[in-house]
This record gives C-alpha cells, structure tokens and sequence, in this order.
C-alpha cells in the first residue's frame, strides 16, 4: 500500500487501540469509560470524561508527572484544570507515560534510548536553581520535560519562559556520558499520530519578519549546524523540518555554550515507523528540491554538517518486553506495533 500524506490508517489503528484499553483497563473506574468532550466535540471514544483526565496518565507515570509539570509551570496540550488531556492519543502524555516513571532511575533511561544513543550511563540532569523557569527536580531528575535550555538562545522569549508555550522546547532531555567519554545532551521530540499533510505555517509578513530576525543569524554563522547552500530559510518554513531546524539550532546554541557542561548536543526524535502519513508529510517545493522526494526522516540529515547529531528512534521498540515499561504501557500503545489489534488480541487468549 502507497501512504499519502493524508493517510489516517496509523491513527485510525491508534484509536481502536485506546478504546480496546479503555474498555478493558483494570486501571480505570468504571464510570472513565465513557465517552468524552474534546474541544468542540461532545463525544469521543478515545477520550476520557474530563473529570477523569488525571487517569490519562499510567499509574507508575501519574505523581511523578503531575508533580514535575507543576513544580516547572509546564503547561499540558490541551489540559484539563491543570492536568494533562483527556485525549487518549495525546503525544504529550504518551512520552510523559514513558519516562515519568523513570526519573530517578538512570538505568532504565540508558536500556530504553540505549540503542539509539552512545550511553554510557544517563546522569543527573544537573539545571541548577537561579533559573525562573527551572524546578528543583532540574537538578537531580535523569530525564526533565519540555526543555528549552537556560538561556534565551534563539530570541524566542518574552521575559520569563513558559516551558511547552510560546517557544522551542524538546518534549523531553537526558544527559548522559557518552560512550567516548564526551558528555552529551538528548533533546527529545516525541510524536504519536501527527501528520503534517500541508505543514504550511502563518504567511503573515510580521509573522516571517519575526522568524528571519531569530533565526537567519544563526543559520548564517560560519560554524551552523545546517548546510543552507541548497535551501533557503522560507524552504524550511513548513512542518514537519521547521520544527526540526529551530530543535537543531537550539541543541547548537546549547553546546556552544556548554550549558551543564555538555560537549555534544544530539536531536532524538521518537516516532512510530508505522506512522506512514507522518513519514510521507510533504515539506516545501524547495526543501524536496534540494534534497530529494524520500521521508523527511531519510533526507534531514543530508542538511545537517554533523548528520549524526540527529537520531530518529522508532517508538515500536517501546513494546519489546525487555525494556522496563510494563505490560498496561504496551497495551495501551500496542498500536505502535502495526495496526494496533495484536496485543489485544493476544492479551484475551
């Protein structure tokens, strides 16, 4: 089968995943299976109530991540009285049920991304207080979430930044000595079923003025990540590589200036190969021009001077049960393995 940008067969497979969950999950109330309002819909099967929101969040994830959000200011995708969103499909709450209940637990970080990156073992965070935007778990939790760096790199902020809003920020960001010693940092971005049939961002004048004043500059240094001889900052001006570039400029911003004393900054991004219309999202006439008609994951880093400072990780790998997340994770996300009905159907033989 040919995927088109447009393709909803992943998500559709998402959906019966998160309804087979929470039709079945010892872990909900009764009354949480129901269905839920979700922005101007009154009812969704793959959306919690919205008083049940909180339940969103996998048992071994919901304090750790409640707490950490909270103690940041790290506002959630269309959250609900404070709490995370009701919807079951939310990429947000997704990589929050991976990594929140593993904060203090290096170990199980370095066996989830250890094939992915050069770990030789995860360390403390290390972002210490004197930031109006860190918590105290910056400092010694292994993974933090929604991380912009500590200073205003790309000229994004206005005053005090609000982590996850209004400017670049990685869903999640390890720190780890590297296997040759370096220290390094993982900027993560995490998706689930997004697509980006057109990408197409605000055409406004003020809105392109502004991002050619934050990024051109950095995009012009002699020493910048990204190789513009073929492609033009307007080529990169559609998602899903906008995203991509301001991710790569901040992860260069932070290793020039050895924030935590980190030698090396990659961008890890976590999709699910079975996402064929994320895969297939079109980009610009001048960005395929310049590097070709294949997946923006295959050509991305053909831009890049130093291409293995970005890495793309297949979140189907989150369901091989010898990693630390346990069997309510897998069935709950068993849609990353194909079409969404396997584990299920495993689960009630």
């Amino acid at each position: 089968m040919v995927t088109k940008p447009d393709d909803s067969t992943f998500k559709i497979a998402a959906r019966r995943s998160a309804i087979a969950w929470k039709l079945t999950s010892a872990t909900l109330p009764e009354a949480a299976r129901d269905f839920g309002a979700y922005r101007q819909y009154p009812a969704l099967p793959f959306c919690l109530p919205k008083e049940f929101n909180h339940c969103n969040l996998l048992p071994g994830a919901r304090s750790s991540a409640l707490q950490r959000f909270e103690a940041a200011g790290i506002p959630w995708h269309d959250g609900v009285a404070g709490g995370p969103s009701n919807h079951l499909l939310s990429s947000q709450v997704q990589c929050a049920n991976t990594l929140a209940p593993f904060v203090e637990d290096p170990d199980a970080l370095a066996e989830i991304f250890g094939d992915s990156l050069p770990i030789a073992q995860v360390l403390p965070f290390g972002a210490r207080d004197g930031h109006a935007h860190l918590s105290p778990f910056d400092a010694t939790d292994h993974v933090v979430f929604e991380w912009q760096g500590l200073a205003n790199h790309l000229n994004e902020w206005n005053g005090v930044p609000t982590r996850g809003s209004q400017a670049t920020s990685a869903d999640a960001a390890l720190r780890y000595e590297a296997t040759d010693g370096a220290i390094e940092l993982a900027l993560i971005e995490w998706k689930y079923t997004e697509s980006y049939p057109s990408g197409k961002l605000s055409t406004s004048t003020t809105s392109n003025a502004t991002r050619h004043a934050r990024y051109s500059p950095l995009l012009g240094a002699d020493d910048s990540p990204l190789d513009m001889s073929n492609v033009d900052l307007d080529d990169l001006l559609v998602e899903p590589v906008y995203q991509l570039m301001r991710l790569v400029l901040l992860g260069y911003c932070i290793e020039r200036a050895h924030e935590q004393d980190v030698d090396r900054v990659r961008v890890l991004y976590v999709s699910p190969s079975a996402n064929g219309a994320l895969h297939a999202s079109p980009c610009s006439d001048g960005y395929r021009k310049a590097v070709g008609p294949s997946s923006y994951h295959a050509t991305w880093p053909s831009l890049l001077r130093h291409p293995d400072r970005m890495v793309f990780m297949d979140s189907r790998a989150l369901l091989d049960p010898r990693l630390p997340l346990d069997d309510e994770f897998r069935a709950r996300y068993s849609a990353l393995g194909g079409t969404g009905d396997e584990y299920h159907e495993q689960r009630s033989s």
